[in-house]
């Protein structure tokens, strides 16, 4: 979803990427969850950290270079692309070498953009006991909505934020209370944070909020407290606290006018298949009623 969604409307920020994953699970489908499949290499999700490492130390990999001054990467990258760029005159286009030469560019410009976005130690701390980075419980998952807050605000069209542990999470098959309370203490003061603070700074007139989750899940008989899935239902919508803040300024799903911006966020446990999301979409003025039309039927899960 993320890599259409760029495809499509691309990014406000030329020094981030338009698709960005924080902490994802490397399960169930793994890099595939964020890769571009057949589109533009470009349109693919940059990664900050994965589900295993703790969003306090989450980061993009090798995002400092502590070897070369930024000058001398600077000169690096100037004779990569002149080298590159005679290779593609020679042979002709090749998607996937130009693909490379925009990350090597891209990768240049996020060393100083990506520690700024991630850097949530100036936020008030109001802003922080919102999300409940206060509290241990909400605290790891509070941080990926404040970052994900923050990267909306800087431009990034999408943004994919997953809740996540050693656990299997949301796709429970026993001990559904026990572990589906847990998950909702871990979850819901964050998210709720995430929605009033979007709505605070004027960022829910043009942003759009969905979730979803795993497909439905009834108990089979005699157990109660076990669960089997199904393939006929996959619960989807817009936030009750989204719609209440502030009433999305975007048409229904199955219109195809423009809406002003579009920004996606979202929050998960795992991939589409069995997980906890939510994704907050902005698109541009100028989009056309095709891509606005494909950029809203993104869903989230959490």
């Amino acid at each position: 979803m993320g890599s259409w969604i760029t495809y499509g409307l691309g990014t406000e920020n030329d020094n981030l990427p338009a698709f960005i994953t924080i902490c994802p699970t490397l399960a169930h489908g793994g890099v595939n969850n964020w890769g571009a499949a057949f589109l533009p290499a470009w349109c693919q999700g940059t990664p900050i950290g994965n589900a295993a490492v703790p969003s306090d130390q989450a980061m993009v990999k090798h995002i400092r270079n502590t070897q070369l001054s930024a000058s001398l990467q600077r000169q690096q990258l100037d004779l990569l692309a002149q080298m590159n760029h005679e290779h593609l005159e020679l042979t002709g286009p090749n998607q996937a070498l130009e693909g490379r030469i925009n990350s090597f560019e891209l990768a240049f410009r996020m060393q100083m953009a990506m520690p700024d976005a991630q850097d949530v130690d100036n936020e008030t701390e109001v802003t922080k006991k919102l999300y409940g980075m206060d509290n241990p419980v909400t605290s790891n998952f509070g941080r990926q909505c404040l970052m994900a807050r923050r990267f909306i605000e800087r431009g990034v069209r999408f943004v994919q934020v997953t809740h996540s542990d050693s656990e299997v999470q949301w796709d429970q098959h026993g001990n559904l209370y026990k572990g589906h309370s847990k998950n909702a203490a871990e979850v819901d003061k964050p998210i709720a944070g995430l929605l009033k603070d979007l709505r605070s700074r004027g960022l829910l007139q043009d942003t759009l909020v969905i979730w979803g989750a795993s497909s439905a899940a009834p108990p089979p008989p005699k157990a109660p407290m076990a669960a089997t899935t199904t393939p006929k239902a996959s619960p989807c919508g817009s936030p009750a606290a989204a719609s209440k803040l502030a009433p999305l300024t975007v048409p229904p799903m199955t219109t195809a006018t423009s809406p002003r911006r579009t920004r996606f966020t979202s929050t998960t446990s795992m991939p589409p298949s069995s997980p906890s999301w939510a994704w907050i979409t902005r698109s541009s003025p100028t989009a056309t009623p095709a891509v606005t039309s494909a950029s809203r039927t993104c869903s989230a899960m959490w």
